[in-house]
């Protein structure tokens, strides 16, 4: 504010914020008016430039909600893909031990030992008891004729494998049965 010239100069937010002839009916200026019109398109362009930049950027929302979705859809299928996945993982660890037993059994069904006639087994046998201490050898036989249904036949039928018993009574075990049981194992072999 000057003091000497009394005029009040106005806060650039008055300028702008009020307009004071705004209210009044008045005819405007040659000047003012082109100025006015100036400002008119001003704005128009402005309006305009503002308008493109809000379709850029409806455009670039659009697109990013589109990407967003096809994001969505990709990640429900990797979901749907991973519960596939793993339920098969499931499946097959659960099946594993089986196939390892189904696969173990055919080993023994095919092992070359099964091939060999029942007099080489038996001579086997037969070494094999007679290569263990004495106090042993009963128990090497009820070993060999447990191992599968063949083996136990020809182990039942080689008297040698049950001419030495070494074996210590227990409670509960009665010795008429039990010698019932292995005599007739012994058939012709003398036995000790």
């Amino acid at each position: 504010m000057d003091s000497q010239s009394n005029i009040t100069i106005p806060s650039l937010t008055q300028i702008y914020d009020e307009d004071p002839n705004a209210q009044k009916n008045r005819i405007l200026a040659d000047d003012e008016l082109l100025d006015l019109r100036v400002m008119k398109e001003t704005h128009i362009r402005l309006a305009n430039t503002i308008n493109e930049e809000v379709e850029r950027a409806r455009h670039a929302h659009e697109a990013l909600v589109q990407k967003y979705q096809e994001q969505i859809r990709t990640l429900e299928a990797t979901q749907s893909q991973l519960h596939a996945s793993k339920r098969s993982l499931d499946i097959l660890v659960a099946q594993q031990p089986a196939q390892l037993a189904e696969a173990e059994r055919l080993s023994g069904l095919i092992h070359p030992i099964r091939r060999l006639p029942s007099d080489i087994l038996q001579y086997l046998f037969e070494s094999a008891y007679s290569a263990k201490d004495k106090e042993d050898r009963f128990f090497a036989a009820l070993t060999l004729s447990q191992v599968c249904q063949r083996w136990r036949a020809i182990a039942l039928n080689t008297p040698r494998l049950w001419c030495y018993i070494d074996y210590v009574f227990q409670d509960g075990i009665d010795p008429e049965s039990f010698w019932g049981w292995v005599i007739p194992r012994v058939k012709a072999v003398p036995a000790d």
